[in-house]
């Protein structure tokens, strides 16, 4: 076997050719120990979120993965799920994409485990995100040390805002990870972040600091810790911790924007609006013209989040309009389709085009063609009143903008997405209730404001709303 320099530690990570696959009871349908390497090379970047630069980072190392057996049924499931869990692609708008997919249910003489990864990848393709879910625990029963099977789980359950099973997928299996694996460490960061999404924080922190010890360069357990700073209220602790770890943590590229969110977001809590629009600027609008999906949704939901607190962000949505308009009909997730609508609503541009009125009618054409999948459900159940609500809130309907989004508070969740970043959608309704005229919506804002300060205590943000609330409701009859 060759040797992958890990540059999370400056140490030698084997990777596996087929024979050590078979030995850990992960058999593949490919003799080709080159291929089988890089498919490992490929899981390795995946779950560490750490590139090999030397063959180009993932989208590298899957091109010559692909080349090296193009019909290796597993490394066409690896590319394939990879691009579904970057939320960008769709089969139903790339008629390539879609093929893709379909070939992976003609692949023949595959072993049992192969053959539930190409069923699982065409279910979440195919909109049916928990049946996709329950394949990939169907394999992970009998092969736990399936690492591929499980980060596909978790970011599924992410995307579906099942906190339960982000902590509960990883919880079934970690014990059969032990110390001399290269994932040890890393599976405690995802334990660490699904124990946050339950508001199990002082564990979360433990399981957290752990990884940590183990690989300082693990970004999503940074990111899990970073979590529960933010939902503890617990500011300072994590500006100092995001600062003192910059150098470990800013290595993993492809996670790199969301962890300048988060610091971001401490700041905007303190009201240290200068010095969040400083990240902003010198970091996460440098990194969203990645394209990827979740540096999309981190810039357009900063800037809404400075735009309830007053702040003037000038032309900043500009750059976010040009990068989300070509996604204006994917409709692959509410979650990134209503950031998507808030640079929409928020640029001259927007204004210009009607692009409200084009996304809302390819939203309600999506609706109309669609089958009765996990998606169809959501966005009709979820996105249409989100997305009137928003649009109300923009022009400036702040009644309408209370009616369309409470009734859907309470299982916003399932748009995915963790606690902090729907977070978003809480201030869009207080801000709403806020602004209101009804005595009725005047007095939800007041109960919503309670009910937030009770869960976090020591937040400046939620006692400026408290001090607008009375300024613009000082007396009511």
């Amino acid at each position: 076997m060759y040797k992958l320099l890990n540059n999370k530690n400056k140490m030698d990570v084997h990777l596996k050719d087929c024979q050590a696959w078979k030995d850990e009871k992960l058999e593949m349908s490919t003799t080709n120990n080159e291929s089988a390497k890089l498919f490992d090379d490929v899981i390795h970047q995946y779950v560490t979120w750490v590139e090999n630069d030397q063959n180009g980072g993932i989208e590298g190392t899957l091109k010559l993965l692909r080349e090296s057996d193009p019909n290796f049924a597993m490394s066409n499931v690896l590319s394939i799920g990879l691009e579904l869990m970057g939320t960008g692609r769709t089969v139903r708008l790339d008629t390539e994409f879609r093929t893709q997919v379909e070939n992976l249910s003609k692949n023949k003489n595959l072993n049992e485990r192969e053959n539930l990864h190409c069923k699982a990848v065409v279910q979440f393709a195919n909109d049916e995100y928990y049946k996709a879910c329950d394949t990939w625990e169907e394999i992970l029963v009998n092969y736990p040390n399936d690492i591929l099977a499980l980060k596909f789980a978790h970011d599924a359950y992410f995307y579906l805002g099942n906190s339960t099973m982000i902590r509960d997928s990883v919880g079934r299996v970690l014990p059969h990870y032990k110390l001399s694996n290269d994932f040890y460490g890393y599976l405690r960061g995802m334990y660490a972040f699904g124990l946050e999404e339950m508001n199990l924080y002082d564990l979360a922190l433990k399981y957290a600091t752990e990884a940590l010890t183990l690989n300082p360069t693990d970004c999503w357990a940074t990111h899990a810790k970073a979590h529960c700073f933010e939902m503890n209220g617990q500011t300072n602790q994590g500006i100092n911790f995001m600062k003192s770890t910059e150098n470990d943590w800013s290595k993993g590229a492809m996670l790199a924007c969301h962890n300048y969110w988060h610091w971001a977001l401490y700041h905007v809590e303190k009201g240290e609006y200068d010095l969040a629009l400083g990240i902003y600027d010198q970091q996460v609008s440098q990194r969203v013209s990645s394209g990827a999906a979740l540096d999309i949704v981190d810039a357009a939901s900063l800037l809404q989040r400075f735009e309830f607190q007053g702040v003037n962000v000038e032309d900043r949505w500009e750059q976010i309009y040009d990068i989300c308009r070509p996604h204006i009909d994917d409709h692959i997730m509410v979650f990134n389709d209503s950031h998507f609508l808030m640079s929409y609503l928020s640029t001259n541009k927007g204004k210009d085009e009607p692009t409200k009125k084009i996304f809302m009618k390819s939203v309600n054409d999506f609706i109309k063609n669609s089958e009765a999948t996990t998606n169809y459900n959501i966005f009709s159940d979820l996105g249409v009143n989100l997305f009137q609500g928003l649009i109300a809130y923009k022009e400036k309907r702040f009644d309408d903008a209370t009616e369309f989004i409470y009734p859907v508070k309470n299982n916003i969740q399932k748009i995915g997405g963790s606690h902090a970043q729907r977070d978003v959608f809480n201030q869009l309704l207080l801000m709403s209730c806020i602004q209101s005229k009804k005595k009725e919506n005047i007095n939800l804002g007041l109960s919503l404001i309670h009910e937030r300060k009770l869960v976090k205590e020591d937040s400046p943000l939620t006692d400026r709303m408290m001090s607008k609330w009375l300024a613009c409701h000082t007396t009511l009859d």
